[in-house]
């Protein structure tokens, strides 16, 4: 997947006005999410540093270990982001 097709709306309201039954809907583009956080997920294997940024300025940074990367989770139904430092062995 490109970053442009990322960038996509996944939603096409044309299959809306279809009449496509939530089911369909829900199974047709429960692919193309899964391709959109399978591109986030591999955009992180390069990232060597993580910022976060309040409106104050920077917060918090981190460099990566060499020879490691960063893995994405998201837990408590969705509400928090995870980053894990893991080797890339």
């Amino acid at each position: 997947m490109t970053r442009e097709n990322a960038k996509k709306n996944i939603f096409n309201y044309n299959d809306i006005l279809q009449l496509m039954t939530a089911e369909e809907i829900c199974r047709k583009y429960e692919q193309r999410i899964d391709e959109i956080f399978t591109y986030f997920e591999s955009q992180l294997s390069s990232i060597t540093r993580i910022e976060v940024i309040s409106p104050d300025g920077r917060d918090y940074g981190r460099w990566c270990r060499e020879f490691n990367h960063f893995k994405v989770s998201i837990q408590d139904d969705g509400k928090t982001l995870k980053l894990f430092e893991v080797s890339n062995d």
